[in-house]
């Protein structure tokens, strides 16, 4: 068991499609981020 999961820690993840870098880029030039965004390339 890793220590994240015994101290009950879930990591928050924002997807953003490829065709949604733009306002990807804006949440972060603003300061609009939780945890970590994640720029999805590909639908696999």
């Amino acid at each position: 068991m890793t220590l994240a999961s015994r101290l009950g820690i879930k990591p928050k993840i924002t997807e953003y499609p490829l065709e949604k870098a733009d306002q990807a880029m804006y949440d972060l030039s603003q300061g609009d981020v939780e945890g970590a965004n994640v720029l999805r390339v590909s639908n696999d």
